[in-house]
Parts: C-alpha cells; structure tokens; sequence
C-alpha cells in the first residue's frame, strides 16, 4: 500500500526550485514523484489558481484542495511548506485528524515556547514531526553529530556559523547543527555589529557572540550574519579537540569532515586531516529527506532527524533573538 502525501504550500521549496526533467532533487513535490512508496495525493496553496497551475506543470494526478480540506484528509504524510509565520497554526489544526508524519518547512515556530508546545501536542497526538533541516539528511552529518554528543571527539572548541536572509528563516539551519554537536546548556548571547533588512523587516540578519556550558567551560559560538543582497553565504564549521565538521555551500552542498592527523610532536597535539568528503552535485538533498521518511513509515526503520533533536538549536535561535 503507498504512503499517501498532502502538500500544503506550493511555492520554490514544494516545487519551484526543481523542473520535471533533470537530474537535481530540490523540492518536495520531485522527490515525492521519484518514490515509488509514495503516492502524492493531494496539493493545496492559499492561492487555488497556483495550485492548479502546478498540478498541471507537473502532471499530477493529486486532489486540488484548500488547506483546511487537506487537512481535513488525514494524510500519512503532511508536508508544511507554507510561509514561516502559518506553521505552528497548521500543525495544531492538522492533529484534529493526525498524519503518521508531519514534514515542516524550518523554522518550526517563531519562538521557543511555539516549538515546545507543537512538539509536545505531536507526541500527545501520536504523530510523528520532523523538520526539513535538509542537511540533517545528508551523508555524514547525522553519524558526526551523535558521534560528537557520545564523546567521541572528546572536548568541543568552538563553532562559526555564517548566513544571510533572516535569523529565524535562515540562521536556524546552521544554529540547528551547532545546537545538535554543542547543546544549550546555560546559553549567552550578545548581539555584535550591524543587522540587515536582507529578507523581511520582522526577521532581520543579526551577528551575536554566543556562548553554552561544557562542564565548567564555556564554548563560544560565533553567528556571523551577511547582507543577503551583497553576497550569499551558507557555512557552518563546528570543532572538537579531536574532530571537525563543515558544511557549507559550494556549487551543491559540501560536507567535509576532519579527524586529527596523527604526527604530532609532543608538546604539540596532531592536526586535522580529511576524513570523509560528500558534495551534493547534482544536488539531491531532498531526495535524502523522502528517502529516508519512507523508509521509516514502511518499514519501522529508525527516522534520522525528529523535531525533539532540534530543541537545543531553537534554544540558540532564540537566545540570539532576545540579545
């Protein structure tokens, strides 16, 4: 039996970004049509006009409806792609008749308090949530992060995370790996430099000097946010003393690990060398996501990233915020 998908929002995430032909998987609706476990069966935009012009573009045999008929459908699988400010009011309204899964576009809610109660109603309700943070998925990344939090990279150092377009539409990807590999614990933050209207006048790009507790260290974290309408910046590099992530955007995705070289000369410690490379070119990013929430609504297979992961990265989020 296929796995019956609603898409709500059909704008450059759901379907823009990516055509019918080629390679690249950018977008929902693509990576939906190339499962063969899934059956997109329903679409809807607050514009219906956009809805049917892109049943049409793509060829869809899915249902037309408002969001709150789609809702009202009970998908196995609901994906949120709506814009930022009407995602924690769909997710409510979708557990009146829970999907197995619920996809949400980033960020999950526009506070702190907003992500802890959408989480909790999602485990009262029994439906599964997760938030495309779409580098979660990719190869390496989600192994580094449990890795890192087990100790198997020993003290952490620091980390840089650049970005531009909005704290809470943009910032939140980076802050959510740093989250993941560093926790919150006791988080600090002051704002730094000038901020940017690069995306909307109620999200503005903002630079902050932050800070969690390791034990009876402090780690600084250093959010750097860029002119969105200057240059486009995506990199997140995160250190230990024993190891190294970096993700960051170079023609497709780059992610790039490090592990200590092993020729050091006491009182030195090693350098880092290279460990494991992937770059997402053709870029399939999403294809990763679908994948991998197939897999885990047929056959029980453990789901990579789930929305509890993602406390410690709206935490900095939100600490930034109110510096």
């Amino acid at each position: 039996m296929s796995i019956r998908v609603g898409i709500i929002g059909l704008g450059q995430i759901a379907q823009g970004y990516d055509t019918p032909e080629g390679p690249a998987v950018t977008t929902h609706i693509k990576a939906c049509l190339q499962n063969p476990r899934l059956e997109l069966a329903w679409i809807a935009d607050s514009d219906p006009q956009r809805a049917i012009a892109v049943r049409q573009r793509w060829g869809l045999h899915a249902e037309v409806l408002s969001p709150d008929e789609l809702l009202a459908r009970g998908p196995d699988i609901l994906c949120i792609a709506a814009p930022d400010e009407t995602h924690g009011r769909l997710i409510t309204s979708a557990l009146a008749k829970p999907p197995r899964l619920i996809l949400c576009e980033k960020p999950l809610a526009m506070s702190l308090a907003g992500a802890t109660s959408v989480i909790a109603a999602c485990q009262a309700a029994g439906a599964v949530l997760t938030v495309n943070f779409m580098r979660r998925w990719l190869p390496h990344v989600a192994e580094w992060l449990r890795d890192a939090r087990a100790g198997a990279f020993g003290a952490p150092v620091g980390a840089t995370a650049v970005y531009c377009r909005g704290l809470f539409h943009n910032a939140c990807h980076r802050l959510d790996i740093v989250g993941s590999a560093l926790g919150s614990d006791d988080v600090q933050a002051v704002r730094v430099g000038p901020s940017f209207d690069d995306f909307d006048p109620r999200d503005l790009t903002v630079s902050a000097q932050m800070s969690v507790r390791n034990g009876a260290q402090r780690v600084p974290i250093q959010l750097v946010g860029v002119d969105g309408r200057e240059g486009n910046h995506w990199d997140v590099d995160i250190w230990f003393s024993r190891g190294r992530l970096r993700v960051w955007n170079e023609g497709g995705i780059r992610v790039q690990t490090y592990v200590p070289a092993g020729d050091a000369r006491p009182p030195f410690a090693p350098e880092f060398r290279r460990g494991a490379d992937f770059h997402d070119s053709p870029a399939r990013y999403m294809q990763f996501v679908w994948d991998d929430i197939a897999e885990h609504l047929s056959s029980g297979a453990p789901l990579r990233y789930r929305a509890d992961d993602s406390f410690n990265g709206v935490t900095l989020l939100d600490a930034a915020a109110r510096a």
